[in-house]
């Protein structure tokens, strides 16, 4: 049986493939920094070569983010769990794809 832990980076994986992808065709995307505070620890064995979400989070990590009422960056700590990590992000998931 595939561990939560496994799934959660293969979706991350997958998301920092499609949006080097669409860096690649002029399409570049903003990504949330609501969604990359969820980004979780790099798995045991790193990410893979290519991947920037990474770093990313870690130079927003250095100032303020939002429009409305900047706040500090923080990404979520391991007492979040990484459980509810993992819910948080099929939520978003489920709204890339479309799915309700």
């Amino acid at each position: 049986a595939i561990k939560v832990g496994e799934l959660e980076t293969r979706v991350w994986v997958e998301m920092d493939a499609l949006l080097r992808n669409l860096r690649r065709l002029s399409q570049a995307v903003p990504v949330p920094s609501q969604l990359l505070r969820l980004l979780p620890p790099p798995p045991p064995d790193g990410w893979p070569e290519g991947f920037q979400l990474e770093a990313v989070a870690e130079g927003l990590q250095t100032g303020l983010v939002g429009t409305t009422s900047p706040t500090e960056f923080v990404r979520v700590g391991a007492e979040y769990g990484a459980l509810r990590r993992a819910q948080k992000l099929s939520y978003v998931g489920c709204a890339l794809l479309g799915v309700e």
